[in-house]
C-alpha cells in the first residue's frame, strides 16, 4: 500500500534473558494493510477485534494508523513510532492460536514454520492493542490486529507494576465483555479520505 526508501526499524529480541534485549535493524521498504482491517468474532478462540463505535478508543489508534500509511506518510518510523517491534517465541497452543486467528483474518494459511518472520507490535499509548505483521525481503504485511490483548496473553501491568498474570483459560472472560461489539474495522476503509485524521 506505501512504498518506502531506505527506511528502517529495530526488532528486540531475546527481551525476556537476563542480559537484556538485544535490537535488529531491518531495513523496510513497503507496508501493506493485507485483508488485517476486516473484523473478526471467534466464539471458539474467545477473540474479538470488532468494536463498539468508531469513538472508542482503540478504533481511533487503528484509524491513525491506517492514516498514516494511506497518506504517503514517508517515515516508517513515523507511522510505528508508537509501537514496540518484538520477535515471537513459539509457545506450543499458545502460537497454535495465534496462527488460527490470522488465518481466520486473512483466509490464508499461514503455520509455525511461518513464525520466524512474524513479529507482534506492542502500542505503548494503549498497551492491550497489538498488531502481528510478516517481515519478508523488505515487506511489512499487517495479519491481525488485536484491540483487546486476546490474542497471546500476557501479563497485565499498571505503572510499571505487575497486576494480573493472563493465562489462555482467563481469555473467556475478558472475550466476554467485548463479544457483543459489532462496528467492523473495515469502516475505516469507507471513510472519506478528507475525514480521516490523525490523533497524534
Amino acid at each position: 500500500m506505501q512504498r518506502f526508501l531506505g527506511s528502517s526499524i529495530s526488532i528486540r529480541r531475546n527481551r525476556f534473558k537476563e542480559t537484556g534485549p538485544k535490537f535488529d535493524i531491518v531495513s523496510i521498504n513497503y507496508v501493506d494493510i493485507g485483508k488485517s482491517f476486516n473484523s473478526i468474532n471467534s466464539k471458539n478462540e474467545f477473540f474479538t477485534n470488532y468494536v463498539n463505535t468508531q469513538n472508542q478508543k482503540v478504533f481511533k489508534i487503528i484509524n491513525d494508523l491506517y492514516y498514516k500509511i494511506k497518506n504517503n506518510i514517508n517515515n516508517i518510523n513515523n507511522i510505528f513510532k508508537d509501537y514496540t517491534f518484538d520477535e515471537i517465541y513459539d509457545n506450543g497452543k499458545v502460537i497454535d492460536r495465534l496462527i488460527i486467528l490470522i488465518n481466520k483474518t486473512n483466509n490464508s494459511s499461514y503455520s509455525s514454520v511461518d513464525l520466524p518472520n512474524i513479529y507482534k507490535l506492542k502500542n505503548n499509548i494503549e498497551p492491550k492493542v497489538h498488531l502481528y505483521v510478516q517481515i519478508l525481503n523488505g515487506n511489512i504485511l499487517i495479519l491481525l490486529i488485536d484491540l483487546y490483548h486476546l490474542s497471546i496473553p500476557g501479563d497485565l501491568y499498571s505503572n510499571h507494576r505487575l497486576i494480573k498474570r493472563i493465562s489462555l483459560k482467563d481469555l473467556p472472560n475478558i472475550y466476554r465483555k467485548y463479544k457483543e461489539y459489532n462496528y467492523n474495522l473495515n469502516n475505516i476503509l469507507e471513510i472519506p479520505e478528507n475525514e480521516l485524521q490523525s490523533i497524534s
